[in-house]
C-alpha cells in the first residue's frame, strides 16, 4: 500500500464540482529486477492510499521493486509504503535513477 499525505480539511478544493480530498491521483506498479511488470494499479486514484494484493511463492528469493506514480508526469509527493506479508521479507530504499 502507498499512502500520500492528506490535505487539511480547510484546504480541500473543488474542481469541476468534485471534492478533491488529496493532492494528486496516485497509483503504483510492482516489477522484478529485469523490469517485467508483475502487478499494477488499474487506474490512478484521488485517495489517501492505493493498495495491491498479490500471492507470491515464498520459496523463491525474489527481489521486487515497487514504483509509486502520479497521473501527471512531473508531479512529486512524499508517500509511505506499507508491506504486509505472511513470510519474512526485507525492505530497502533505492535511489532515484537506479
Amino acid at each position: 500500500m502507498i499512502q500520500q499525505k492528506t490535505k487539511d480539511v480547510s484546504a480541500i478544493v473543488f474542481i469541476e464540482n468534485r471534492i478533491m480530498p488529496t493532492k494528486f491521483y496516485i497509483g503504483m506498479h510492482v516489477q522484478d529486477e529485469q523490469g517485467t511488470i508483475l502487478l499494477k494499479s488499474h487506474t490512478w486514484h484521488n485517495s489517501k492510499d492505493v493498495y495491491l494484493f498479490a500471492k507470491l511463492d515464498s520459496r523463491t528469493n525474489k527481489t521486487l521493486i515497487v514504483i509509486p506514480s502520479t497521473r501527471v508526469q512531473g508531479e512529486e509527493l512524499e508517500f509511505t509504503l506499507s508491506v504486509h506479508s505472511n513470510c519474512k521479507i526485507s525492505l530497502k530504499k533505492i535511489k532515484e535513477g537506479k
